[in-house]
């Protein structure tokens, strides 16, 4: 029996769109199933997050944050970004690609049910993306705010308290204080992005009390929430509570995995779809990309799968396997945290031999060994434009260049100075 499409797209957020319009360029039959409007997380969060950035940078930097910028001179930046990203439904109609408003189950390893309808296929992606986590007593008593709702604030609130001091806590903190809320972050673990490498993490965290005025917490879980007339108030685990004007909640979010996936033969453990170095389920027809996959998925993460995992489809003899030599970028204040390649936590779990080098706001790790060629395993910068300076770094990893060969092109950035540095160490070891 034939099949009525060559793929089935799951999820209209940038990485469904983005496997949708390639492999419908590719000449397959599409179809795209989104239950909401297109764009999800990236055009609700990232693109408004970018917009602000660049705003705010351009207003001054630093001294801006004395000045305090309108959140609603931000606010119509994004806006334009908003309308100048949002891909129209037509424009990708045009393209040949079937469009499904709906929620889709699966009914079977070669077919799902969008409401009546029923579409089979030769493959599928997943690309369901996450929801916020909301898990807190009398949360539905308390107005409170995902990190999406928050970017749509017009008025700029007296106090703030962040839920969640990982990626979107720290960035709407940081954003939040910039435009002059008083902002307090909470956080159950021990230290801020706990993603991040912990000597960059603690430089961040020391800028974040001095230079933005936040009032960090970390070992505060919160357990409730409460209403006290105009104020909001959080209830911690250990007695205590903190009231302000709005509450954001940037706990984390849980991958949207409601497919009825046990009828496509995918396995799921602890919540998370099992795939391999393909990004394959255990439905070897059925690939999954985005943040449904578990943890944080920039922008660049979710291009460099979407196009791994039509590549894979396409490619029948020889697997492609995810390379994560993209620069992942978080936007704080008027600086960029970027990353790139392997945590030293990582390097640790693999047993591999390395070296490691801290300057300033810079973390390089290399491979070990004096008298070889020093491969570029990961790097973290902290710094205006850092995702720019790092750019060289993710050509070296992607394509394995070793320090010895790199050649940093001369810059008055002073990151770039330090990195240069770095580099000159490196070269005497």
């Amino acid at each position: 029996m034939g099949r009525e499409f060559d793929l089935v797209v799951i999820g209209g957020g940038l990485s469904g769109i983005t496997a949708a319009e390639l492999a419908a360029k590719l000449g397959m039959k599409v179809a795209l199933v989104e239950k909401m409007s297109l764009g999800g997380n990236y055009i609700n969060y990232d693109v408004p997050m970018a917009a602000m950035h660049e705003a705010l940078v351009e207003s001054g930097g630093q001294n801006a944050l004395r000045r305090h910028p309108s959140l609603m001179t931000l606010r119509g930046r994004a806006k334009a970004a908003v309308t100048k990203e949002r891909r129209s439904p037509q424009k990708l109609r045009d393209l040949g690609i079937n469009i499904f408003n709906g929620t889709a189950h699966f009914i079977d390893k070669t077919s799902v049910a969008v409401g009546n309808r029923r579409l089979s296929a030769r493959h599928f992606i997943i690309a369901t993306g996450s929801a916020p986590r909301l898990d807190l007593a009398n949360i539905e008593s308390v107005h409170t705010l995902t990190p999406s709702l928050a970017l749509q604030r017009g008025r700029t609130p007296r106090e703030v308290i962040v839920i969640g001091a990982g990626a979107a806590g720290c960035e709407l903190a940081s954003l939040f204080a910039a435009v002059g809320s008083k902002v307090t972050l909470l956080d159950k673990a021990s230290r801020i992005l706990p993603d991040v490498e912990t000597e960059i993490a603690k430089q961040f965290a020391t800028k974040l009390s001095k230079r933005y005025g936040v009032r960090t917490h970390t070992n505060s879980q919160a357990v409730a929430l409460q209403r006290q007339g105009d104020r909001k108030v959080v209830h911690l685990s250990n007695g205590r509570t903190h009231a302000a004007d709005e509450i954001i909640l940037a706990m984390g979010a849980t991958p949207q995995l409601d497919l009825e996936l046990h009828n496509a033969g995918i396995k799921v453990v602890r919540g998370q779809i099992t795939v391999d170095e393909n990004l394959r389920t255990t439905n070897k027809k059925v690939f999954v990309i985005g943040s449904c996959r578990g943890g944080r998925a920039g922008a660049a993460r979710s291009l460099q799968e979407a196009r791994l995992a039509v590549i894979n489809i396409m490619n029948r003899m020889q697997k492609a396997y995810m390379q994560y030599s993209v620069v992942d970028t978080l936007l704080l204040g008027d600086e960029e945290l970027a990353q790139i390649g392997l945590p030293e936590s990582e390097c640790k779990r693999r047993k591999l031999r390395y070296q490691v080098f801290v300057r300033d706001s810079l973390k390089l790790i290399t491979t070990g060994g004096s008298g070889k060629k020093n491969q570029i395993l990961g790097a973290t910068l902290l710094a205006p434009n850092a995702e720019l300076i790092l750019l060289p770094i993710a050509l070296a990893t992607r394509t394995g260049i070793s320090i010895q060969e790199l050649n940093l092109p001369t810059s008055a950035l002073s990151a770039n100075y330090i990195m240069q540095s770095v580099i000159h160490d490196i070269l005497k070891v």
